[in-house]
């Protein structure tokens, strides 16, 4: 596998990669995010952490012997992120449900939909695949920080 950023002939950054499925690399792959320039980083390392952690534990098990590969397409106008791993892949009914606030879990998905334009999820041979696209704009904290509906 190739590593490291690189601009494609369209003028696209791409970084593709892939780590063993253990939270070891967490601070890793959150530095690593931090340091490329890509737009609205910070939205996009939240991403990570999130998408990371449910591949970890929802999709390969804590089993430290699987991969999950990551795979990032930036543009002027908007960056996709794509996660996979060995999982079942996520229910559709997880993307409407609204997490309880005092519950220990569940939150991950809520909080990428929060900061992503588009989240979709699919299996494919095996793999599951999670893609997120987010427009690059600057985001603040107003534009994440939300009640639900009825509050």
């Amino acid at each position: 596998m190739d590593y490291g950023p690189r601009t494609t002939d369209h003028g696209l950054l791409r970084l593709k990669f892939g780590v063993r499925s253990d939270f070891k690399y967490l601070p890793f792959l959150t530095r690593l995010f931090g340091s490329l320039r890509f737009p609205n980083a910070f939205a996009l390392t939240q991403i990570l952490v999130e998408a990371f952690d449910n591949a970890v534990v929802h999709g390969n098990n804590r089993n430290k012997a699987k991969w999950i590969t990551i795979d990032v397409l930036s543009s002027k106008s908007r960056t996709k992120l794509r996660v996979a791993d060995d999982g079942p892949g996520i229910r559709k009914k997880y993307f409407s449900r609204r997490p309880k606030l005092r519950q220990a879990g569940g939150r991950g998905l809520t909080l990428i939909q929060a900061y992503a334009n588009r989240v979709s999820s699919r299996k494919d041979k095996g793999r599951h695949y999670l893609s997120i696209t987010l427009r690059n704009k600057v985001l603040g904290p107003w534009s994440v920080v939300r009640g639900p509906k009825n509050e």
